[in-house]
């Protein structure tokens, strides 16, 4: 974006960093991402920004953002998570009523031309990574019954169309992340040898720091195998890489 990041911080103590453009250089990029977009908010403010300013950085006017973008749905972060349409989730933890929505004739949204990623466009390749570089969680996970491993990813997000699509270019279902009978969001999870297709094609252009660690660690032991005998726990196995983001202790 060619902008200098920005820490975002909570009452003193670091969230988090942000990265902002305004003005022509704002446009610029809405009008690149906009047809990859799939958040049903961000592409409606994308296209009603695009058709409003066209090619100027400013035009005038006091309507605030609500009068503005009132013809599109809320974001997700404002958006009732109970008030959207209940669907499957993964069985741990969940309700009598989450079991009956399995049952029931179209309540489990099927992945519609599901496909192998490597078989997926080079945009939607580069979507795929970027999500995962930012959502996505690299980890092992130990059998007891077989004494044996095996790599996983799994991604979280608030938004239904955004998982939906992830869930398309890996192959697989989504699912809904509940505690409390409440929904948080939604996730997709590969695992054995889809999980290293995956990773085999985002490994190079991955990020962060802990992520692109693993998936190499990952790759390197695994190789075309879905599975190894270890007795190894993910501490152990990822002791030469960084702490995932969201345990990194963080400074100001």
């Amino acid at each position: 974006m060619g902008v200098n990041p920005l820490v975002r911080r909570d009452h003193g103590r670091v969230v988090g960093w942000i990265a902002a453009v305004q003005g022509k250089k704002a446009i610029a990029i809405i009008r690149r991402i906009t047809p990859c977009l799939t958040e049903a908010s961000k592409r409606c403010r994308a296209l009603t920004i695009l058709r409003i300013f066209g090619a100027v950085a400013s035009v005038s006017g006091k309507h605030p953002s609500s009068e503005v973008f009132a013809a599109c749905p809320p974001p997700t972060r404002l958006r009732g998570l109970q008030a959207q349409p209940a669907w499957s989730a993964d069985g741990s933890g969940d309700s009598a009523e989450s079991a009956e929505t399995l049952a029931s004739v179209g309540s489990r949204p099927q992945v519609p031309e599901s496909k192998n990623p490597l078989q997926a466009s080079a945009v939607e390749r580069g979507w795929l990574c970027g999500l995962a570089d930012g959502e996505g969680y690299v980890h092992i996970r130990y059998r007891s019954d077989r004494n044996t491993m095996y790599p996983r990813l799994r991604i979280f997000v608030k938004s239904r169309p955004i998982i939906d699509t992830a869930a398309r270019l890996m192959g697989v279902n989504p699912y809904a992340r509940r505690s409390h009978r409440r929904r948080l969001g939604w996730y997709v999870s590969v695992s054995h040898l889809k999980a290293l297709r995956v990773l085999r094609l985002i490994a190079p252009h991955l990020l962060e720091p802990s992520k692109k660690c693993r998936a190499r660690r990952i790759l390197d032991t695994f190789g075309n195998v879905g599975s190894v005998h270890s007795r190894l726990g993910t501490v152990e196995f990822f002791a030469g890489c960084p702490p995932p983001a969201r345990i990194r202790a963080t400074k100001g």
